[in-house]
């Protein structure tokens, strides 16, 4: 019969990118008022207990535009300004702070969208579908045959405030590890433990079609971008999850 079939609940949020919080909503309040009771993190505060649909069943925020290309959003903002202005960055040795200090840069004269806002102005939420398993892992082979250059990055991130001494027993200990590519070495956090409790986002990459429209002649072009994720600054209560020794 019908009627007796028991229907299977999501256990995992629906997949859409993080969107931007308002000021109006208080973190603790929103903890207190909600009764559910999920698993993982929510999407929109990166707190337990609640989904990013749960903010909108309680009527704090109302659903963002789902218009989210980068054409889009180049195309509707004036493209000729100056991206040389001296208030832009703030002039200091460490990195972690230079976006969150050029959010109104980023808002007004970049025109970038929400999401981006959003990981400036409130950090990165890692989305969590499950929370991780409490582990301490060792560090790999590869971190004890390059003991010294590991010495010396960590204290270079150390001085620029990338890396900093955690207060408590984390709740994950990731491994260290060495890779050697082009006879270049570079520091890496193993984070294959706490891959499988991530959510994975469907997206779709714009076409050549699109990229033409967007650049002119004589336009620069970043290859790359030296140390660009110190610049992210990482949500407070998921630092306990990318902690290593």
């Amino acid at each position: 019969m019908k009627s007796d079939k028991k229907f299977k609940t999501r256990t995992t949020p629906y997949s859409a990118p993080q969107s931007t919080r308002f000021s109006s909503v208080n973190q603790q309040s929103t903890v207190n008022i909600l009764v559910v009771h999920r698993p993982g993190k929510c999407y929109e505060c990166g707190l337990s207990g609640h989904w990013r649909s749960d903010h909108y069943k309680q009527g704090w925020q109302t659903q963002k535009e789902k218009s989210d290309k980068i054409s889009t959003r180049l195309f509707s903002n004036d493209l000729s300004v100056n991206f040389g202005r001296e208030n832009a960055i703030v002039s200091c040795n460490s990195p972690v702070v230079k976006l969150r200090s050029s959010i109104d840069y980023w808002r007004n004269i970049i025109g970038a969208n929400e999401t981006v806002i959003d990981i400036i102005e409130h950090e990165y939420k890692i989305p969590f579908h499950t929370e991780p398993s409490e582990v301490f892992l060792n560090n790999n082979k590869s971190f004890l045959e390059n003991s010294d250059f590991v010495e010396n990055e960590i204290l270079k991130l150390i001085e620029l405030g990338c890396i900093k001494e955690f207060p408590c027993k984390p709740k994950v200990v990731n491994p260290l590890t060495v890779a050697n590519n082009k006879n270049k070495l570079r520091l890496v956090l193993d984070c294959r433990h706490i891959n499988p409790y991530l959510h994975k986002f469907r997206f779709k990459y714009e076409d050549a079609s699109v990229a033409s429209q967007l650049f002119k002649k004589g336009d620069y072009c970043f290859t790359d971008l030296r140390s660009a994720y110190h610049h992210v600054e990482l949500f407070e209560s998921h630092k306990t999850y990318l902690v290593c020794v």
